[in-house]
């Protein structure tokens, strides 16, 4: 392990590769070559050179272009791949090891029409952000003679500045000369919006080799004003491509979108391709195809660069890239409104794949679109099949044998692990108590459908089953996924109120029946809700109409149904103040008895002539509750008429015997017990008797009081008292 760490670090620092690097103004191919501590280097289009020496991550030395030269620093990145520097202090430079090893692939020179379609093509790939295209377009071009010395900076800028205003014409390539007698030709550029032109003169070389002459800073600035012209103040910008005002905005964010697809390029895709008639449930995965469909019909189609496609911003009418038979690549606003932003129309994404399989045996032209095409399962898949069992692309209707293939294997194969798993599931599910009386009937398979929809999920994707299925197999198979899923939900639900129930009835704590039905009900509301907009969603039904209607008919439901709402909001006011829990007893207004259960619209109260009560939720909030079953004592109050017999020591003997007993009970609680004369009238003595018992149930406190009755008369009969009138006794609530 430490002799494979310490590999890995050594290679980490070695210096030894091919490089893109950019820098403030900038960028081209750095080339280094380390031996030992020592690195040396060449860099181009500067024709410069590096001399440094390594230490650890760093690298440490001196540039020289020509009798100039200066420090260097530069820093590798953890895991070799990068590095991040400066020169004279002053100036940045970072890098990464190039992907092309070889060096700077050579431009075709033979003729001005190629060289002036590779200064563009590399150009405007330097210009999204490759600034080691920058090397390239320089292989196009040379200065005019100037009496001052050209540095390579002044060399880049003027080269980034003859190619935005180049970027500002719209070229028709087949009118570009071929072959040219002699040794210059200068070709006539127009803006057609203004049908101002910029005259490109072009020179060949000894060698045969036809390069761009770059006039002066001046005379390209004024041919750039004067094209700006025509834009009055709202001049375009760097990013002003991504408004998308023109056919060429529109191509260039396409392919600069797909050039960084797994970076934040393809949300920039998507806003060029009018994906209005896919729906929304499919349209990230199949937008995501038919925009790799699109990018490698371009490159089939062969492009000299997108200075061929029209910048007029004044014009609204489409553009057609491509025609053919089956379809046609165009290019138009996403609607009538000033400002729309340009798009590939939904005709477009309709014919693409069609469009595709039509060139797929074509060789790639020699002018092909800036920009990587990046590699998604489906065409790599597609690639391996063409090279290795080529008979398998034959179509059968929308679909290739192999994708048929695929299909026939893999749909039976995702049932019978659907069917199998949600087989053991239902069987270990039963083994639970909380599972209650059983299953309901078709669970079995409703979670066989949830699961083999998991498991095919992304089978369309993978093998590019065209969008055109999709489009009318995703709502009817999403629909029977959704219900399935709703069954499957609904029954877990129960079983998870069986377990809840369970548990309340183990636990005096806060929860309770009442807790656990309102979330039940509530869980199953939100079952059968989140059913239904997901049905909507594959539907395609807008949200914005969802959420309108829901306002509408929200309004219209709550002035139709306020008492159910008043009672709905009753069941929270029960939850939160928590007056009463499930079998207490409760006197509600004319009510009383048993709390049996409590819903989101009422309450079930069991009385005591064993009939039931249903009160809405919000007449229980509004009125008084008197809740019998919360007492913490149930008390006792008895008044006593001694007649006879009653002396001052008697009843002192009487008060001091009736405490004896009730100490020796301990039903009561003697703490809270009090007992003395209350009256002396013409017909005896009155005594008052108040004392608590500490019991849970109706029962239990009538035989506390009866067996206190009977207790009291004995000891008065015991003291020579006579008990008149018989007993008068009250009971009243703590």
């Amino acid at each position: 392990m430490v002799w494979l760490a310490s590999a890995a670090g050594a290679s980490e620092r070695d210096w030894t590769s091919e490089w893109d690097i950019s820098w403030s103004g900038g960028g081209g191919r750095l080339v280094l070559e380390q031996r030992g501590a020592v690195v040396t280097g060449s860099y181009a289009p500067q024709q410069g050179r590096i001399e440094a020496t390594v230490t650890g991550r760093r690298l440490e030395g001196r540039w020289i272009e020509g009798d100039q030269s200066g420090p260097i620093v530069l820093e590798m990145g953890r895991g070799g791949h990068t590095f991040v520097g400066r020169t004279d202090e002053l100036s940045w430079w970072t890098g990464r090891r190039s992907s092309v090893s070889g060096g700077v692939e050579a431009l075709v020179l033979r003729s001005p029409r190629e060289a002036l379609a590779g200064f563009l093509s590399a150009a405007t790939l330097a210009r999204s952000g490759r600034e080691e295209a920058w090397d390239r377009a320089a292989q196009a071009v040379v200065l005019a003679p100037r009496e001052e010395t050209v540095t390579p900076v002044q060399l880049m800028e003027a080269l980034r500045r003859y190619f935005e205003l180049i970027d500002l014409t719209t070229i028709n390539w087949q009118a570009l000369p071929v072959e040219v007698e002699g040794d210059s030709v200068v070709l006539r550029l127009e803006q057609p919006s203004s049908g101002k032109l910029v005259m490109v003169k072009m020179n060949r070389d000894s060698a045969g080799s036809w390069r761009l002459v770059i006039p002066g800073v001046e005379e390209i600035e004024a041919s750039r004003a004067a094209l700006l012209e025509v834009y009055g103040k709202d001049r375009p910008s760097a990013q002003s491509y991504l408004r998308l005002q023109s056919p060429r905005d529109t191509m260039r964010a396409f392919l600069e979108g797909m050039d960084d697809w797994n970076g934040a390029g393809r949300a920039l895709v998507f806003s060029t391709l009018d994906l209005s008639r896919i729906p929304e449930i499919i349209r990230n995965t199949d937008g995501a195809l038919l925009a790799q469909y699109l990018r490698r019909t371009l490159q089939q189609i062969g492009m000299e660069g997108v200075q061929s496609i029209p910048d007029d911003r004044s014009r609204r009418d489409p553009y057609v890239h491509f025609s053919h038979s089956l379809g046609s690549i165009v290019i138009a606003p996403s609607s009538s409104e000033p400002g729309a932003p340009w798009r590939f129309t939904s005709a477009t994404m309709d014919d693409i794949s069609e469009l595709y399989f039509a060139m797929d045996q074509l060789p790639v032209p020699r002018a092909v679109p800036v920009g990587f095409i990046p590699d998604i399962p489906y065409f790599v898949l597609r690639e391996k099949v063409k090279e290795k069992m080529p008979a398998l692309l034959r179509r059968v209707n929308r679909l290739e044998l192999w994708q048929a293939l695929i299909l026939a294997l893999l749909v039976p194969l995702g049932l019978v692990i659907a069917r199998t798993t949600a087989g053991v599931t239902s069987r270990v599910i039963k083994r639970f108590p909380s599972s209650g009386a059983g299953q309901p009937n078709g669970f079995v398979w409703a979670l066989t459908v949830l699961l083999t929809g998991g498991l095919l999920k992304q089978i369309p994707y993978l093998i590019g089953i065209p969008e055109r299925s999709r489009r009318y197999l995703v709502p009817i198979a999403g629909t029977i996924l959704f219900l399935s899923a709703g069954f499957v939900a609904w029954h877990f639900l129960s079983i998870l109120a069986v377990s809840l129930r369970q548990r309340a009835q183990r636990t005096v704590g806060r929860l309770d029946d009442i807790i656990v039905n309102l979330v039940i009900t509530g869980g199953r509301i939100a079952i059968v809700v989140g059913t239904m907009l997901s049905i909507a969603y594959l539907l395609s039904i807008p949200s914005t109409q969802i959420l309108a209607g829901l306002g509408i008919g929200g309004l219209a439901f709550a002035i139709a149904a306020r008492e159910t709402l008043a009672n709905f909001f009753g069941a929270g006011t029960i939850v939160t103040d928590r007056p009463f829990r499930t079998g207490d007893w409760i006197n509600v207004g004319t009510v009383q008895g048993t709390v049996e259960s409590v819903g989101i619209r009422s309450t079930r109260v069991r009385t005591a002539d064993d009939s039931v009560a249903i009160i809405p939720n919000g007449k229980i909030s509004d009125m008084p509750i008197l809740n019998l079953g919360a007492r913490r004592h149930r008390l006792i109050a008895l008044e006593l008429l001694i007649t006879e017999g009653a002396t001052p020591e008697r009843l002192n003997a009487y008060f001091t015997a009736v405490r004896e007993r009730i100490a020796e009970d301990a039903a009561f609680v003697l703490s809270d017990t009090t007992i003395g004369v209350h009256n002396i009238s013409k017909d005896g003595i009155t005594m008052a008797l108040r004392t608590y018992v500490d019991v849970r149930s109706d029962s239990a406190e009538i035989a506390a009081r009866n067996s206190l009755l009977i207790d009291l008369m004995i000891i008065a009969q015991n003291h020579q008292l006579r008990i008149g009138r018989g007993l008068q006794e009250t009971t009243i609530t703590s």
